[in-house]
């Protein structure tokens, strides 16, 4: 090569129709890996968007059964209404039962108890359907 007289030799055995396809085959991978990458980011954003989904929808179900169960919810309006009844029933039989008693005690003093004045001026009259005595 220092003198001259030697050829250049080819050593690449491609021809240059080979290198064309090799070029094509290139594009076609990078396009194809572009196309892949483009896939796998669409299916990882619909995975992690269904898990999203997946746990909102969880978050919804539970609430309803939060929302029953908290010290201000409906049942503890409901057990506190349960109580309240409870108590004015207990309440109203106390009542019955004093009136029973009182009952049976003004039976008893009204044969010995003279009969009852009628009101004087300065005193109003009770109304009609409330009893006297009482």
């Amino acid at each position: 090569m220092a003198t001259g007289k030697i050829p250049l030799a080819d050593l690449d055995p491609f021809t240059t129709d080979q290198h064309a396809l090799a070029r094509t085959m290139r594009v076609g991978q990078e396009a194809s890996d572009a196309l892949r990458y483009q896939y796998q980011t669409w299916v990882r954003r619909f995975n992690e968007t269904r898990s999203a989904n997946q746990t909102a929808r969880e978050e919804v179900v539970a609430l309803p059964g939060t929302l029953l169960n908290h010290r201000h919810g409906p049942q503890a309006r409901s057990q506190a209404a349960t109580k309240l009844r409870t108590a004015i029933a207990g309440e109203a039989t106390q009542r019955r039962n004093l009136a029973q008693q009182s009952g049976e005690a003004r039976k008893a003093t009204a044969a010995l108890a003279p009969a009852p004045r009628p009101p004087t001026s300065s005193q109003p009259s009770p109304p009609a359907n409330v009893p006297d005595n009482v």
